[in-house]
């Protein structure tokens, strides 16, 4: 990898989010501009609150990619703070921010001693309700705000404040209720019309709590762009799709990520602090205006020896074209593309006569400028808009009602082709989708066909790539799975294997000795040497708690999103290798005592024999499986214990709180016992609060290590389940030596003689807060 050029880290919320995908877009096209390398590092949110309840809780583990990142020397790290950390305080920002060490430019989030660069939130918002007041005439509006500590939403609420007290309108806290910047906006929707049934426009604090706002307002009957006014925020896709389409503020989110990467050397110097990126209202049909394009380009010829008039003429086109973007780097080939077709129509058309060929040759200017890459400098509309104004210049030179029908057509023949190119592109992109969809799942199918240990099994994934539309991708996995649980300290090894890699259409599994890689500097190492800069991505692979390593690919803008259930699926997949891994690890451990692997087989066919509430042993499944256990030949001589458990306080439990609390302490108490017990014991509850349990063990003093792990783990269990009352247990134990005339009855005879001692010191008391005292 080239020294000079710049390695840049940018933090991001999930790819899921359209917002996000553009910001990722202009920030990649910004890197391609600076000839820098840009790492992209897809978290989620914190403390997020979804819906779906279940979705946020490993959002920790995705949000761990963060500490990875600062493993790397990156020469800037951009932030995406507005979503990321929309639902936290200032306090625990700045406490996430004080771990790099490196600079730090915020995006879409304002924080002092921090460069941002962030919505211009006001002027569009305050133009865009403005024009509800004055040109609709409404009165009494809500305002759907985002999460209250999130800047964007104290901005845009502030917007709507002022342009309340701007046009003689009271504000009124009644009227505001916070939503979450998601489409799951119905209830905060349904209490705001509760509360202001005589609501005549709601503003929403971005476009996807307006999906959640026309739910509840079909659901009561009420027409928006009729009844209600409605306006969003962002210019999202969703704007255009909703029915009827949406009023809203365009605040380009590509431009955002743009203008970030953009400036990052200024950023570095000091010289800039922060940048405003600007927004300005749509309107369409939901605020009651009819949906069209509102500016219209008129372009005026200019002699091509009027230097001056060429200049003006070719100056409106740009302003309207890229509207505030003509000056961003990489502009420049689509403004020659635009100053040739002005020229050609200037120099070779109106002064001369007419002829065909010529009107060929522009088609094929036109043509080149529609298929070239537009965003982020602009859209397809626009540039429509402009070669409608060049047919409109050419009408008015012509006079011959021949002359003109034939421009018509080529014209019409552009539209339609370009339209047709757009429409394939799309067909091509779906196509993709679904060859991604199929090849990716069968990942774990393909990797079954190689044996245990064998890293070749790695290469069946990383080989599929190719076919992925990426164009590099390493699979890096820890030596050992690394167990991360919520709120526990991530450990990290300071190596990694690199298994398998594909680089264009190299695919290689490294040798054992060559596979381990520093964990500092990872992804910036895995492109070392690269003459070619490149836009990474970093996706964390993991099950739940455990995490098993990284997917380090190189993907173009728009299969960036693709990762995630690129990832999915890989993750899937090595979690497949590892579970039969550690299955022919016991398979061999088992292989050790045929009569131990009879025995297993022995009580796991006894399983049926369990308590329905509980799920462990009944009383008849735990003595006939224990019994044959301690009889056994292979078990003679061997040390063991039976433990009499019983349950302290349920009566009062179920008398205070209900008995589905009672049965819940029942179950917490079997997976104490379970716990402590461990797998290849037994753990059986004898009915009503009566437990058993039995373990064969080597332990020294294993009464009393056992009396401790029994109080330790309850304590546990107790202090995490949000219940107010305290689950406990008194326990009596039997230490024996196995043989084939030893009875389990009078085991259980003697442990319950020391449970009856145990139960003197029993709690007397189950709320928590007694306990404590």
């Amino acid at each position: 990898m080239d020294n000079e050029r710049m390695n840049i880290a940018l933090l991001i919320s999930e790819f899921e989010d359209s917002f996000i995908r553009s910001v990722c877009e202009g920030a990649s096209s910004a890197a391609k501009d600076m000839d820098a390398n840009l790492f992209i590092f897809p978290g989620r949110y914190f403390e997020a609150h979804y819906q779906d309840r279940y979705r946020s809780k490993y959002d920790y583990q995705y949000n761990s990619l963060f500490d990875y990142a600062n493993l790397s020397e990156f020469d800037a790290v951009f932030i995406t703070m507005g979503t990321i950390a929309a639902n936290v305080d200032l306090a625990y920002r700045l406490e996430f921010l004080k771990q790099f060490h490196v600079p730090v430019v915020l995006i879409a989030s304002h924080m002092d001693g921090y460069p941002s660069v962030c919505f211009d939130n006001k002027s569009g918002f305050y133009e865009g309700i403005q024009h509800l007041i004055r040109e609709h005439g409404r009165q009494k509006i809500g305002f759907v705000s985002g999460t209250a500590t999130c800047d964007d939403a104290i901005e845009r609420l502030d917007a709507y404040k002022e342009v309340l007290a701007d046009n003689g309108l009271k504000f009124d806290e009644q009227r505001v209720v916070y939503g979450d910047f998601s489409e799951y906006s119905q209830e905060v929707v349904h209490r705001l019309l509760r509360m202001n049934p005589d609501l005549d426009a709601v503003v929403f604090a971005n476009d996807m709590m307006a999906i959640g706002g026309y739910k509840v307002f079909k659901e009561q009957g009420i027409h928006v762009g009729k009844d209600i006014s409605v306006l969003g925020f962002d210019d999202a896709p969703c704007a255009l799709i909703l029915e009827p389409t949406l009023s809203t503020v365009k605040a380009d989110a590509k431009e955002l990520g743009y203008q970030a990467l953009i400036h990052t050397k200024e950023f570095l110097s000091g010289e800039k602090k922060e940048i405003l990126v600007s927004s300005r209202p749509i309107y369409r049909e939901s605020c009651g205006c009819p949906s069209q394009f509102v500016t219209q380009l008129e372009i005026a010829y200019a002699d091509p020896s009027d230097t001056e008039k060429r200049a003006q003429e070719l100056e409106k086109i740009y302003e309207f074209v890229f509207d505030k973007n003509q000056d961003l780097d990489g502009v420049e080939f689509l403004k020659h593309d635009i100053e040739h077709i002005y020229d050609y129509v200037c120099v070779e058309l109106i002064p001369k006569e007419f002829q065909r060929e010529r009107l060929d040759e522009l088609y094929q200017k036109m043509r080149k400028l529609c298929h070239n890459k537009l965003e982020p400098y602009t859209d397809i509309p626009r540039v429509f808009e402009f070669l409608g104004s060049v047919y409109e210049l050419l009408k008015c030179e012509r006079e011959d009602e021949h002359e003109k029908r034939v421009m018509c057509e080529v014209f019409y023949a552009l539209y339609q082709e370009t339209a047709d190119y757009i429409q394939k592109l799309d067909d091509a992109r779906k196509s993709d989708v679904g060859s991604l969809n199929y090849i990716s799942t069968t990942f774990t199918r393909d990797i079954l066909s190689f044996s245990i240990g064998d890293d070749r099994a790695y290469l069946s994934i990383v080989d599929k790539f190719v076919k992925l539309k990426f164009n590099s991708a390493y699979l890096c996995l820890f030596k050992e799975k690394i167990i991360h649980k919520k709120g526990e300290t991530l450990l990290i090894p300071e190596e990694i294997m690199l298994k398998a890699y594909m680089d264009g259409d190299e695919v290689n599994c490294p040798d054992e000795n060559e596979q381990p890689v520093p964990m500092k500097n990872l992804p910036i190492h895995c492109f070392k040497g690269r003459k070619n800069r490149v836009t990474v991505i970093v996706t964390l692979i993991f099950s739940a708690y455990e995490q098993y390593g990284f997917l380090i690919s190189e993907a173009t803008d728009e299969y960036f999103h693709y990762t995630t259930p690129i990832t999915y699926q890989i993750s899937s997949a090595v979690k497949t290798i590892e579970l039969l891994k550690e299955n022919q690890a016991m398979m061999e451990q088992l292989k050790e005592s045929l009569e131990q692997i009879k025995e297993s087989n022995a009580i796991l066919d006894e399983l049926s024999k369990s308590d329905e509430l509980t799920q462990i042993y009944n009383r008849r499944g735990f003595q006939t499986t224990v019994q044959h256990i301690i009889t056994h030949a292979a078990n003679s001589g061997k040390k063991a214990i039976v433990i009499y458990a019983d349950m302290n306080n349920l009566k009062i439990i179920n008398d205070q709180f209900g008995h589905e609390e009672g049965d819940y302490s029942l179950r917490l108490i079997a997976e104490i016992l379970k716990e402590v017990i461990g797998e290849k014991g037994a753990v059986g509850r004898f009915g009503g609060d009566e437990f058993a349990a039995f373990l064969l063990t080597k332990e020294k003093n294993v009464v009393s290590s056992l009396r401790k792990k029994i109080a330790a783990v309850t304590k546990e269990k107790n202090r995490g389940n949000g219940k107010p009352y305290f689950v406990s247990v008194s326990v009596g134990v039997c230490e024996f030596v196995c043989g084939e005339d030893v009875k389990l009855q009078d085991l259980m005879d003697k442990a319950d003689v020391d449970l009856y001692l145990e139960k003197k010191h029993k709690r007397n008391n189950v709320l928590k807060q007694e306990t404590e005292a």
